[in-house]
């Protein structure tokens, strides 16, 4: 593990969470309450657009959220430009993730707005481990992430979405030395404000069968741990479950005032590490997104549509109870973090192939590897591990 230093920003003092009344009028409060003064002219709104997802579905920022900001930002300030910038996850297409969430619509609001692509940009050595894109150079950042769940680490808001700005290699390392341990990394950017999606949200990411819920609300702050701190609170998580952001607050000594916060919406419990779907079993040992969800295209039967619905996550359940035996897919490079194992075990990507060494295991290489490699292996004999 290596060591893990976090400069300060000195700019906290509230987090507001606000019930929407109109988009626009509802973020526009929230940066006049908050005193919202942009260093820069030049913007860069940092979303979370993470693959090939509608705009709505609770897994990325809404396009709505993003367009209310902006038409927000463009009326109260100076400004030259604005930047929506993704990089989706490894080895996905920013592009076609920004289509499918309609985000090439916000670029007709005005010609000061353009969408970006980080896996296209320049990066150049940062002050913390990873590299870091040159288009951050003199630009406001602005961190727009959507409130979910996460199976490997419980929450997936303000800090986690900063992940989207590193460079493709340094997603893998984190990874590879540990993501919970690592997140903290991220604390280091210097982000000027957080704007929270918070209106349709999910339970956690991956997990079959995700609850949905309308939250309606917003959140705004300047500093990401505290408003992930905030967003626990909102759905119910012990803030002290959340590993790397325990380890962020307490570097921490200054109270923040939590403003419009009544209670819980839902009481959340979003970390899973083994998705049990039928008779499959995906153990998720700090893997990158894709190695997971490319298992989970893989046991989908036939060739269902990657979008997300209950049908698609019924019938793979149904589907499952076909098989002889139960299958443990296994992604990562945490051994300690994997239970006992019945049945077919198949180890998915180069992490998991090179580094666990289970005895008899199906292995399927690749960084990630492709759902259709891994769909290959799981009909593959299966050597009793017994023997």
């Amino acid at each position: 593990m290596r060591t893990i230093s976090i400069s300060w920003v000195k700019k906290m003092g509230k987090v507001i969470i606000r019930k929407i009344t109109t988009l626009k009028e509802t973020i526009g409060s929230c940066l006049d309450e908050l005193g919202f003064k942009p260093k820069y002219r030049e913007i860069i709104l940092k979303p979370n657009v993470l693959s090939y997802l509608k705009s709505g579905s609770g897994f990325i920022t809404d396009v709505k959220v993003v367009r209310a900001l902006i038409q927000a930002l463009l009326e109260r300030y100076e400004i030259d430009r604005i930047f929506v910038a993704e990089s989706s996850y490894i080895n996905a297409d920013t592009k076609k993730s920004f289509a499918a969430a309609g985000y090439y619509a916000l670029e007709k609001l005005s010609p000061k707005v353009t969408l970006v692509d980080l896996k296209d940009a320049e990066y150049e050595d940062g002050n913390f481990n990873v590299r870091i894109p040159k288009i951050l150079k003199d630009k406001t950042l602005i961190d727009m992430p959507v409130l979910k769940g996460h199976p490997q680490t419980g929450l997936t808001c303000a800090l986690k979405n900063l992940k989207g700005l590193l460079h493709d290699s340094d997603k893998r390392n984190i990874h590879k030395w540990g993501l919970e341990e690592h997140l903290p990394l991220l604390a280091n950017f210097k982000v000027e404000l957080v704007i929270v999606d918070a209106t349709t949200v999910r339970e956690t990411f991956g997990k079959p069968f995700p609850r949905k819920f309308s939250f309606n609300r917003i959140i705004a702050g300047f500093d990401p741990a505290e408003v992930d701190k905030a967003a626990c609170l909102l759905t119910g998580i012990d803030v002290d479950t959340i590993k790397y952001l325990k380890t962020v607050l307490e570097g921490k000594n200054e109270e923040t005032e939590l403003i419009g916060f009544s209670g819980p919406l839902a009481k959340w419990k979003p970390v899973v590490r083994l998705l049990k779907i039928g008779k499959y079993g995906i153990n998720i040992t700090s893997s990158c997104s894709r190695c997971w969800d490319n298992c989970l295209e893989a046991i989908r039967p036939g060739h269902i549509k990657r979008e997300t619905s209950i049908i698609n996550d019924v019938l793979t359940v149904l589907n499952s109870f076909l098989l002889p035996e139960n299958v443990n897919l296994i992604v990562g490079s945490h051994k300690e973090l994997i239970g006992a194992q019945d049945g077919k075990v198949v180890l998915c990507g180069d992490c998991a192939v090179n580094k666990l060494g289970i005895k008899n295991a199906i292995e399927v290489r690749g960084c990630p590897p492709t759902a259709e490699a891994i769909r290959k292996a799981l009909k593959e004999k299966h050597t009793d591990r017994k023997s």
